[in-house]
């Protein structure tokens, strides 16, 4: 039985390139390109006089020396790389730009009062080397320059340009120098302690390249960057063939096809972003990834929320090695982690505090401690975290994560409350204050954000050491806390409070307070009672508006889903459509670029499609009315399941099951006919469920109709490419 191979790939994913009939002229406008590493923004000067290829690179951060108290985005931010200015002879006039997913290649044509410019430029897949081929036609020509950027923490210039007030003790950085290398022009920029990063470009005929290097060794840099674009130079063949094996192979490991360009084709641009942002040896998912801006007042990666949301549509959609980058951080800085407590809990403990920066040190006060920064009193960041790993388990079955990562690291994030519960007077175990995140002036016990995390460790702690048969005589402590742990701070009016003394009396863009129900699962909306505390909690959540952001509305859309209302879960993702996504699927807020918006609307689509956090695969659990046809394959579910199936005119046709690991596979599925063909036995139960045994590697078919995908799902044609600047866009 033959499902995705029958796409004609290059083909399906052309109907959502991005294009742009209007010049870019700013990073929400921009294309963008990256390995995972190394990235580049392209757009126009705003009076397009020139063109510029912003350049960053997700490695490359200043290294002074930080103290506790230190703000870590002043002393150890990531740095910007500069920018390639491309001069024309002529006044542009206007410009034809397509970015190829499939292909991960920027293509276009730029016409000018004396002629025009057709290129196309891309970032090597494997070297950090942005690589433009172009032709001047005409009587245009065009010329290359490099502009350094300013050296120092965008935090830093960013007050320092709008006139805020300015950190003490702030040194300038040193200045950047050019050097010439064999024909490449070579820039440096020295760390404030040694080393630093240099840009090296080079032309040879119609080809431009200019790359990154970075070392502790600043003698070293120049050769290094030149060798890098020389070495491009003579194997340019070799690395685009390998980009565009990369690349094309990406994208074949899920296949989601919806009646509805609008949404597919966002589908598809965050999966390119995500994969351009970071890879599985890279680094974890920061506000801007590789596309770093010189002025940003976040030049650094957030855990409690940003890197969660960014992750959280690679399990889904079968891009576990990409989302593995986050475990294989948490593995190399675990150093940080434990040391990120009090040096008292060091030898049992680990926490993670709001931000970091290069590595992953971020320090925690104590809860109960008011007197220190908002950022250290997030005590659960690490937990959060360790549930997006934990996920990767339950979708692959590979126990090295439980053994190598998540056990032993969720096991000292818990440890670190146990020290500080304390039993009230109604004999109940209580959380210090900590602080709930984005509410500001939480100082209560008992935030729910905590309670809710800590419940989801103990639970998955316990959960483990059965199923992995570990003897841990701490198994007890964690059965006492489940036991004697208050309930959720709530009142029937608000449902689920920020803590236990403070209610939710301000506009709160955050769902810290809500993660009992989703992400964690904990509360169940399957019985009458819990249901409607999460509905309340909801409904008061989004009631007052006022500070509500583009991440409000894909959080709620997916706790929708989860609720099995897909309309109302579409409504939320019209409304971040309506104000916050912009031309090219970026986001921002407080005037910054930002990253994690978007993706987790991804999410929330794929949620919409497919579910299997309660035990069993929900087959279209949540699809909105006017979402008729459907087709999807190759979506990961828990147990090790990749799934598959069909929604034609909204009758389900068909459901593919194949095993990764050869567990038991429960599916609920709501098919239009009792007369189904499967080729396995099974158990069918009142409530529409289907149980049967899979064995490692097999696939089972469900099916009331025709089992193989021809062809994607037919869409609208004023939804397709319709993002980028384009007459197409403005109607969205």
């Amino acid at each position: 039985m033959i499902f995705r191979d029958n796409i004609v790939w290059d083909e399906f994913i052309s109907r959502h390139d991005l294009i742009w009939d209007i010049a870019p002229t700013d990073w929400y406008e921009a294309p963008f390109l990256g390995n995972g590493f190394f990235g580049a923004t392209v757009f126009f000067a705003k009076d397009l006089k020139k063109l510029y290829i912003n350049l960053g690179h997700t490695c490359v951060y200043d290294n002074r020396e930080i103290t506790e108290l230190d703000e870590t985005l002043i002393k150890k931010p990531r740095l910007p790389l500069g920018k390639v200015c491309i001069s024309f002879g002529g006044k542009i006039l206007r410009v034809k730009l397509r970015l190829e997913l499939y292909n991960a290649c920027l293509r276009g044509e730029i016409f000018t009062n004396k002629g025009r410019i057709k290129f196309n430029c891309l970032v090597f897949n494997d070297a950090d080397c942005f690589f433009l081929e172009y032709n001047e036609l005409g009587e245009e020509s065009i010329s290359f320059s490099y502009e350094p950027s300013h050296g120092m923490s965008p935090r830093y210039y960013r007050k320092l340009k709008y006139g805020d007030e300015l950190p003490k003790n702030y040194e300038s950085p040193k200045s950047p120098y050019n050097e010439q290398n064999d024909g490449a022009d070579v820039f440096v920029q020295p760390y404030f302690n040694g080393g630093g990063f240099a840009v090296a470009h080079l032309e040879y005929e119609n080809r431009f390249f200019v790359g990154a290097v970075y070392s502790e060794n600043e003698n070293e840099l120049t050769a290094s960057a030149a060798g890098l674009v020389k070495n491009c130079l003579s194997d340019a063949k070799n690395l685009l063939k390998s980009h565009l094996d990369w690349w094309s192979g990406f994208y074949q490991k899920s296949f989601v096809s919806i009646n509805n360009g609008i949404y597919e084709g966002f589908l598809y641009i965050q999966l390119y972003k995500l994969a351009s942002a970071s890879r599985e040896n890279g680094r974890p998912f920061d506000t801007s990834g590789p596309w770093l801006t010189d002025n940003t007042g976040w030049p650094g990666t957030w855990w409690n929320l940003n890197v969660q949301l960014s992750v959280s549509p690679l399990y889904i959609s079968n891009h576990i090695d990409i989302a593995h980058c986050i475990n294989n951080t948490l593995f190399k800085h675990k150093a940080d982690l434990y040391n990120n407590v009090p040096k008292q809990y060091r030898s049992d403990c680990a926490a993670m505090g709001r931000c970091t920066t290069s590595t992953l040190y971020s320090p925690v006060a104590e809860p109960g401690n008011t007197d220190m920064p908002n950022g250290m009193r997030e005590a659960g960041n690490l937990i959060w975290t360790l549930f997006y790993c934990w996920q990767e388990y339950k979708m692959t079955c590979d126990k090295t994560v439980i053994t190598d990562l998540v056990y032993p690291l969720l096991k000292r994030a818990v440890k670190y409350y146990l020290y500080f519960w304390y039993r009230d007077e109604d004999g109940k175990l209580h959380i210090p204050a900590t602080v709930s995140p984005e509410y500001p002036d939480t100082d209560s016990p008992d935030t729910n954000y905590d309670l809710a995390l800590l419940r989801w460790g103990c639970t998955t702690l316990i959960e483990l050491c059965e199923e992995f048969n570990f003897e841990d005589a701490t198994v007890e402590d964690w059965k006492f806390v489940l036991e004697n742990l208050t309930d959720y701070p709530q009142t029937k009016e608000e449902g689920l409070l920020i803590a236990a003394n403070t209610h939710y009396a301000r506009s709160h863009r955050h769902y810290s307070h809500i993660l009992a129900f989703y992400p964690l699962h904990i509360l169940d909306p399957n019985t009458g009672e819990e249901r409607n505390l999460i509905e309340t909690t909801i409904n008061f959540w989004q009631s007052k508006s006022k500070a509500l952001q583009g991440y409000s509305q894909s959080g709620a859309a997916s706790m929708y889903a989860m609720l099995g209302n897909g309309d109302k879960a579409l409504s939320h993702l019209q409304k971040l459509w309506r104000g916050f996504i912009q031309p090219n699927t970026m986001y921002k807020e407080g005037g910054n670029p930002v990253l994690e918006t978007p993706p987790s609307a991804a999410t929330a689509i794929l949620e919409m499609l497919v579910q299997s956090h309660e035990g069993y695969i929900n087959i279209f659990p949540a699809v909105p009315g006017e979402w008729k046809d459907i087709c999807f394959d190759g979506l990961l579910c828990y147990g090790g399941f990749e799934v598959g199936a069909k929604l034609a005119d909204g009758k389900l046709e068909w459901i593919k099951i194949k095993s990764l690991c050869g567990n038991k596979c429960t599916v609920k599925a709501s098919f239009s006919t009792e007369n189904l063909y499967c080729d396995s036995d099974y158990e069918r139960t009142d409530d529409n469920k289907y149980i049967f045994n899979i064995k490692k590697g097999q696939t089972v078919i469900f099916s009331a109709h025709d089992t193989v995908i021809k062809e994607p799902v037919k869409i609208k044609q004023k939804t397709m490419n319709c993002y980028g600047l384009n007459k197409r866009n403005k109607s969205i």
